[in-house]
This record gives C-alpha cells, sequence and structure tokens, in this order.
C-alpha cells in the first residue's frame, strides 16, 4: 500500500523495471498473467492519495485483493497493463463489494467507465485468471506480480521462496490460512498475485506492515483457497459501504427497481427489417439524477443466455457475444416510471442453425452502476425458423442406423442392464484418476470401473459420502444440487504400458434418464502426440433419449487453454458434419472457432465436495452434439490445447441420457 499524494501512472520520472522471470514461466505465460493484474489508485476527495494492487478473478471484472488496500477509500481507479514496457492505463472504477474481518481479504467489481458513466459487467469480456485451490510448500520458489512503489508506476516481477505455511480454521475446516514468503513485497505489491514457477496460481501477496502478522522482513501470502472459503462463509464479511462517490461529488442512492415485459409484438418491421417490438414497464424509487441502464435479455430452453448471430448489429451485441438490447434510464425523480418503454430486435440478430419452430425467452432488467435489480418474469416467444431437408433426412438416415441396445454389465452386486459405456483409451499406468456420475431429476447412477481387456475384474459404486456433496452449473444441466445417490470410484492400474479403461454408467434400478459423468486425474503433458482420446459407443437408449450430448473440458490449472474435436478412431482425422464443417472447440463462445457457436464456460462452475470449486473460463471448450443427428458411432473425442501450446490438468464432463 502506498499512502502518499502522488500520481500512480504516468506522471512518474524515472527508470522501467523491467519484469523478469527465472525458473519455467515464458515470456508469454508472464504476459498472459500480467493481462489480469492490475493497480488500484484508492481515492478520497476526488484524489488518489494511496494504491495497491489486485488481481482480476472473472471476465464481469471482480477484483481480489487485500482489505488494507481497500479501507477508508471512497472510490477506486482501476489501471490495466496494455503494453508490457509502460506503466497501466486508467479504463474503469469500481465499487467495494465486502471486505473481511477475519483476513487481509476484499472483493472490487469494476462498474463505471473512469467518466462514470455505467459499465454493464457481464459485457465486460476482461481477461482473467481463476483462483484455485493449489497449494505450495516450503523451500518452493514463487513469483509475485504488482505495482510497488520502487517500480514507479510499472509491473514488477519479484522472486523468493516458501518459508513458512500456517494453518487455521475457516467454516469448520483446517486449511492452509497463510504462507510466509523471502519475496520482495514492497508497499503497492499488497493485493496483487503470487504464482508458481509453472504458474499455478498461489494466492494474494500482503506487503510488510506493522501489524504482528506481518512483522520482521518476511512478507505474506493469502491463500486462494482460505480466502474462496471466507468469501463462501459470507458470515465473515464487513458489509460494503453503499454506493462510491462519482466525479461530481455525490452519492449514489441505494433505491428499489421493477421490471416487467408487459407485450411482445412479431412482425415488426424497421428500415424494411422484419422483426419484434418488446414492450416493457420499468420502475425506479430512490436513483434521482443516478445514471441507470435498461435491458433486454434473451435465454434459451437450457436457460442458456443467447450469443448474437453475425448479422446482429453492433448496439445488439455485448462484447462478449451476447445478444441484448439497451436503453439509457435517467430517473428525474424520486419515483420516476417508464410505462412505454420499448426493445427493438430484427429476426437476424437470433443465432441461426435451427429449423422449426423455437422457444426463446426474454428477460428485462434495469442496472444502476452496481447490481442488476430486478429482473422481470420470463416471457416465451417462438421464432419459425425454415426446415432444412437435408439434415432432416440425414436425422432420420441416421437415426435409423443406430442398433446398440443400452450396455449390460456387471460388477459384484451391482448390475447395469441400460447403460453407457465411455472407453478412456491408453490411460496411463500409476497415475490416480476419479471417476464420478451425478444424476439429475431424481437419475440413480452406479458406476462400474473396468480394465477392457479383463472384463471380469472391475471397481464399483452406488451411492458415495464424496460424491454425494458433488454439485455443478453447467450451461447444458442448469444448477444440479448435491445428491445422496451420486457414485464415485477412485482408480489407477498398475499394467507397465497404457491400457483401455472401461466407464460404465446407468441407473440402480435401470430407469431412464439423464446424469453428468465426470473424470479428473486427466492431464495434457508434452508426452502427448496428439492428445487423449475417449471413445463413446452411441446407444439407442442414448438417441431416443432426446437429450443432446455434451460434453465438457474445463482446465483445472488456468494455464491451461482447452481443445478438442469429435474424431475417427483409426486415424484421428476429424469429423464432418452435414454441411463439412469440422467438429471441434477452442473456446467456446467463439463461433469462429467452435462448432455451432456454444456460448462461453466463463463462470460456469463443478463443485467436487472436498476437493473444490472448479470454475470455467473463457478458454474452456465444449460441444453440444444433437447425436440424433451426427451419429457418428462410436464417437471419439480428442482432448489438447489450443497449437499444442500449453499443457496442465483437465477435467471431463459428459452430460447425456438414456431412454
Amino acid at each position: 500500500m502506498i499512502r502518499k499524494l502522488v500520481l500512480l501512472v504516468g506522471l512518474l520520472a524515472g527508470f522501467v523495471v523491467p519484469v523478469w522471470a527465472q525458473g519455467d514461466m515464458s515470456a508469454e505465460e508472464i504476459d498472459r498473467i500480467a493481462q489480469s493484474v492490475v493497480q488500484i489508485g484508492v481515492e478520497q476527495g476526488g484524489e488518489i492519495l494511496w494504491g495497491g494492487s489486485g488481481t482480476i478473478v472473472s471476465s464481469s471484472g471482480l477484483i481480489y485483493t487485500n482489505r488494507h488496500v481497500t479501507e477508508d477509500g471512497e472510490d477506486y481507479v482501476i489501471f490495466l497493463v496494455e503494453d508490457m514496457n509502460e506503466p497501466p492505463v486508467a479504463r474503469y472504477r469500481a465499487r467495494l463489494v465486502a471486505e473481511f474481518s477475519t483476513m487481509d481479504f476484499a472483493i472490487l467489481q469494476i462498474d463505471r467507465n473512469m467518466q462514470g458513466g455505467v459499465v454493464i459487467p457481464t459485457s465486460l469480456n476482461l481477461p482473467f485468471l481463476t483462483p484455485v485451490e493449489n497449494e505450495v510448500s516450503r523451500g518452493e520458489r514463487i513469483y509475485v506480480f504488482g505495482f510497488p512503489d520502487i517500480g514507479e508506476g510499472y509491473l514488477v516481477l519479484t522472486n523468493g521462496l516458501i518459508t513458512t505455511a500456517q494453518n487455521g480454521t475457516i467454516g469448520g475446516d483446517r486449511m492452509v490460512t497463510w504462507y510466509q514468503t523471502d519475496a520482495e513485497i514492497a508497499p503497492g505489491n499488497s493485493g496483487g498475485l503470487a504464482v508458481t514457477s509453472t504458474g499455478e496460481l498461489v494466492g494474494i501477496p500482503t506487503a510488510v506492515r506493522t501489524e504482528d502478522r506481518t512483522a520482521a522482513r518476511l512478507g505474506g501470502i493469502l491463500p486462494f483457497r482460505a480466502v474462496l472459503a471466507l468469501a463462501e462463509a459470507g458470515e465473515t464479511a464487513v458489509a460494503a459501504p453503499t454506493p462510491s462517490s462519482s466525479n461530481n461529488g455525490t452519492t449514489q442512492a441505494v433505491g428499489e427497481g421493477y421490471t416487467e415485459i408487459l407485450d411482445i409484438e412479431h412482425n415488426v418491421e424497421q428500415g424494411g427489417e422484419p422483426g419484434m417490438m418488446i414492450y416493457t414497464y420499468m420502475r425506479a424509487t430512490g436513483y434521482q439524477d443516478v445514471p441507470m441502464v435498461a435491458a433486454v435479455f434473451f435465454y434459451d430452453t437450457n436457460n442458456e443466455l443467447v450469443l448474437a448471430s453475425e448479422n446482429a448489429g453492433a448496439e445488439l451485441v455485448a462484447s462478449n457475444g451476447l445478444l441484448r438490447a439497451v436503453a439509457d434510464l435517467n430517473p428525474g425523480f424520486e419515483d420516476t416510471e417508464w410505462t412505454d418503454l420499448t426493445f427493438w430486435v430484427p429476426y437476424s440478430a437470433f443465432p441461426t442453425g435451427y429449423s422449426g419452430d423455437v422457444s426463446f425467452f426474454a428477460e428485462a432488467d434495469m442496472f444502476d452502476g452496481q447490481t442488476w435489480l430486478a429482473p422481470s418474469e420470463l416471457v416465451e416467444l417462438i421464432l419459425t425458423y425454415p426446415e432444412s431437408s437435408t439434415q432432416q433426412n440425414n436425422q432420420n438416415n441416421q437415426q435409423s442406423t443406430v442398433s446398440v441396445p443400452g450396455v449390460t454389465a456387471s460388477c459384484g452386486n451391482i448390475n447395469v442392464t441400460n447403460g453407457v459405456e465411455i472407453i478412456v483409451r491408453q490411460m496411463r499406468p500409476n497415475f490416480s484418476y476419479t471417476a464420478t456420475a451425478v444424476g439429475i431429476n431424481g437419475f440413480d447412477p452406479v458406476l462400474i470401473v473396468r480394465d477392457t481387456t479383463n472384463t471380469a475384474d472391475g471397481l464399483c459404486n452406488d451411492d458415495d459420502d464424496n460424491a454425494a456433496r458433488f454439485q455443478m452449473n453447467l450451461p447444458s444441466t442448469g444448477n444440479v444440487s448435491a445428491a445422496s445417490n451420486s457414485a464415485q470410484v477412485v482408480f489407477r492400474h498398475s499394467n507397465n504400458s497404457m491400457t483401455d479403461i472401461s466407464l460404465i454408467v446407468g441407473d440402480y434400478n435401470g430407469n431412464p434418464g439423464e446424469f453428468v459423468l465426470i473424470l479428473e486425474g486427466m492431464a495434457v503433458t508434452p508426452e502427448d502426440v496428439q492428445g487423449d482420446p475417449f471413445t463413446l459407443n452411441v446407444t439407442s437408449s442414448m438417441v431416443n433419449s432426446d437429450v443432446p450430448l455434451s460434453v465438457y473440458m474445463i482446465g483445472t490449472q488456468s494455464q491451461l487453454d482447452p481443445y478438442f474435436s469429435v474424431v475417427h478412431y483409426s486415424d484421428y482425422s476429424v469429423w464432418l458434419d452435414a454441411d463439412d464443417l469440422p467438429i471441434y472447440c477452442d473456446d467456446a463462445g467463439n463461433g469462429e472457432i467452435c462448432w455451432d457457436a456454444p456460448a462461453s464456460l466463463s463462470g460456469y462452475q463443478v463443485g467436487r465436495g472436498n476437493q473444490g470449486v472448479v470454475t470455467a473460463d473463457n478458454r474452456d471448450s465444449v460441444l453440444h452434439l444433437p447425436i440424433q443427428q451426427l451419429d457418428p458411432q462410436p464417437m471419439t473425442f480428442l482432448m489438447s490445447t489450443y497449437n499444442r501450446s500449453s499443457t496442465g490438468q483437465y477435467l471431463i464432463a459428459f452430460h447425456m441420457g438414456l431412454n
């Protein structure tokens, strides 16, 4: 922390303190991490009086930092690195979300531009780093990113060793709550980022201070596992002060809002283009003279926000590709109503690739500069797409070729009569893997894991205590709560060579339904030639379930940039769809490099009980596959990374149904 009357960026004379590294971190990795480390200028009375560092942990502009950086601040200016050899640039203002009384931890949220105009967080699409629960040991080398005073406004990278690890209790669980390090953590570095020599995130560095916790010349690091547990506990948080001061010195009020979609009128033309007119009613109380934003968002039947088509005008496309219509609101009274606020959206703005009658849902809301106040009820709207005779014929022909029934298998006293089998090709020996089956809407999964060369033996499970803590929120599943009937098998094989391992899932009673199968422990390594193949034997039970197959590849280490494709197992050539388009996905949310343009996975999560939460980012990948149309039988997925340029661990999740 720098409590001096200084201009933090751009006005300081002096030399550039270069960013440097030793060990395994490449210049590219340093640059990638640096894009998410920010400088925080703390204002009082409209002037920046001190500052610190922070890390962006979500694409919507959520920032983790130290409490002693943010405390007593009236407003916060966020500086972003745009050139590694130049000082960061002031781009946004942020509000304080929370400070925590039991730990030197605080959370900020970017909510305005530098002129004080409202910024919609979901439209920011900022580079970010997902905080994960990596632990380090005494003697391990770590690197600290931040903006110390000695750097004169430039990003600085220092390194040192972990000298001490201390346990504490958060939410009833014992965990490491404090690391000490001899790495240089000068004033201003507080709140930045500590990583290992391979780029794995460790936690939030804290500068040397007069507090007992950071006495002597040893700096401290708050582990991300600890701050995540603290944030989840919630009750230890000190409520953040109500909205920060704007440029004109006025304080934003805190009030209430109400939104309602009154009607949706179809076939309304503007400029000769057909579309729909959405009529809304909105009311804001307690926001006189506070700039606000009104918006209408769209969801599909999977409760997933809709991406705009390439034909949508720029005014309808958020920076992350979402389709939305917006309007500025300027409440002139303490209680202001908008009784005839309308939004016109052309049909061409909606995503392509559908046929027949397709249901979408509209939702109106208003944003006060801090939060979305009052989402309306969802209102269904049906769009009619032209039928594709080629697709329909292809679907009919391929459905008739599926003759493989549900898989039958036994293990101990567990029997699967209507199951599905996924074969993990050429698994490495002597590594531990975890397979977990989570049922949806009452499906009671049983799980069998066995070596395909010895199907008489195997491991199996019905209900598992650790699996009972698994929960998730994925685009195809929505929120799936933890359930006591989830199944899990932890396994390894000791063969001297690579071995095919079979994962079989069915309902305990052979009932139909849907589930998610999650496999952890997989990794992309430098030794991989083309990637990790997984073969799914498509069955008539899967096809007749009418549940599209969704396959997720989510990095559990932030440096991993997942990429996978559907291939022919014989030669790993990529499958083509009916339009001769390759079926692969690099970054979900980018329709140019991901088949069928699924929405970004940023912010979606898989909760793994005691193993913590894996949060997806905008580089993770997913394919939503209508197997009734595609039906490459068997279907093999080849998991790798973009251009083979990154390595690390990932989890793979299959969401599917059985009839």
